[in-house]
């Protein structure tokens, strides 16, 4: 997978093949059941949600990532390289988590969530 965030490359960090990606769907206020269990649904659209876990970090590469993913509204471009896909959108982070190794204390696996506005 080839992940650019606001044009900086961010693949040399991710795990090959450690990825996800899920499509939300877009549902409006009248989406429910009625009392004999039939669904209606007010459908409005989807969004998609990518997932990444990365290699271990040192604290400088850390702040590099931090810097260009957690800077609100970013211009994401996704390649799936086995699908040969390309997604371009707005998207924001919702999460970066990371968590020291206690094998060596200076290094931190992290992992985000880019959610499709």
């Amino acid at each position: 997978m080839i992940l650019t965030v606001d044009g900086h490359d961010l693949r040399r960090f991710i795990i090959a093949g450690q990825y996800d990606v899920e499509r939300n769907d877009l549902e409006g206020p009248t989406t429910g059941r009625t009392l004999d269990t039939v669904l209606w649904r007010d459908y409005l659209g989807w969004k998609l949600k990518v997932s990444v876990r990365m290699i271990p970090l040192t604290i400088e590469e850390w702040g590099y990532i931090e810097h260009d993913v957690l800077r609100g509204k970013k211009e994401v471009s996704v390649t799936f390289e086995d699908f040969g896909r390309i997604a371009t959108e707005r998207m924001y982070s919702s999460s970066f988590r990371g968590t020291i190794s206690t094998v060596t204390g200076k290094r931190i696996g992290a992992a985000t969530n880019f959610i499709q506005f």
